[in-house]
């Protein structure tokens, strides 16, 4: 087992040296749940037609993720991504 504090060299080396990605090199050395400031992608699946369908019927982002057990920051970022655009009333 390597000590802790030469893990972050070697991921480092690995970057530098490697022209590699910090997830990827983290990744390598078996520190991917010690990635503290390094953005994961757990993304929880959802059903955007019905988060939509829900929006459509009056629903906030609050209460769609309530619903749907995600944040309602999660709603609103999958909407625009798939390119809904509610006209405001």
């Amino acid at each position: 087992m390597i000590p802790t504090n030469c893990q972050n060299w070697l991921a480092l080396g690995a970057c530098v040296y490697a022209d590699m990605s910090v997830s990827k090199a983290l990744r390598m050395l078996g520190l991917v749940n010690f990635t503290k400031g390094v953005k994961q992608n757990h993304r929880k699946p959802i059903d955007v037609d019905k988060a939509i369908e829900l929006r459509e019927l009056g629903c906030t982002y609050q209460k769609i993720g309530e619903i749907m057990n995600v944040s309602f920051t999660t709603i609103r970022e999958r909407l625009i991504e798939v390119g809904y655009n509610e006209v405001k009333k």
